[in-house]
């Protein structure tokens, strides 16, 4: 049996156990260990966007000429519209397109389709509406993300920007 003495009493109410101390991981260090190679595949997604693009764009022409060709009793016609439109959505927001070009694209196709159903009411100027606007909300949604080139931003090689007095 031990009897404590008047100094541990004092040293235990005086002073809180003692907490190990927690390490924090150092991310930027283990960032720059990684090896270079992993760095490599990463040239090669633009190319890969691209292919990945023209995919899409071959699935909406597809279900284009099917949205067309079809009789307009057919029930699966309006599945081909909204496949129109869902794969042209995915081209305009596509990675390996430029955002820029592909609102450029889009909004011609728009308006392209709207001066066709303008004329007269057809199935290829709503399939150019419909695949245009919404390639048009994709490629919009793309540049919002990415915002504008900095080049652009900072005067770029086109000079100032307008209004800025420089």
């Amino acid at each position: 049996m031990t009897i404590p003495t008047p100094s541990d009493d004092a040293a235990s109410d005086s002073a809180p156990p003692a907490r190990p101390k927690k390490r924090r991981k150092k991310k930027r260090k283990a960032a720059a260990e990684r090896p270079a190679a992993a760095a490599a595949p990463r040239a090669a997604l633009p190319r890969e966007g691209f292919g990945r693009a023209l995919a899409f764009l071959a699935v909406a022409i597809g279900a284009a000429l099917f949205y067309v060709l079809a009789a307009p009793a057919d029930t699966n016609r309006p599945f081909a519209l909204v496949a129109v439109g869902v794969a042209a959505f995915l081209a305009g927001a596509s990675p390996g397109v430029d955002p820029q070009r592909s609102v450029a694209v889009f909004g011609g196709l728009v308006a392209i389709g709207l001066a066709v159903i303008g004329i007269r009411a057809s199935e290829i100027g709503t399939v150019l509406a419909m695949g245009g606007g919404l390639g048009l909300g994709g490629g919009i949604h793309r540049l919002g993300r990415l915002g504008p080139d900095e080049g652009a931003l900072a005067g770029g090689s086109d000079g100032p920007l307008p209004g800025t007095g420089s």
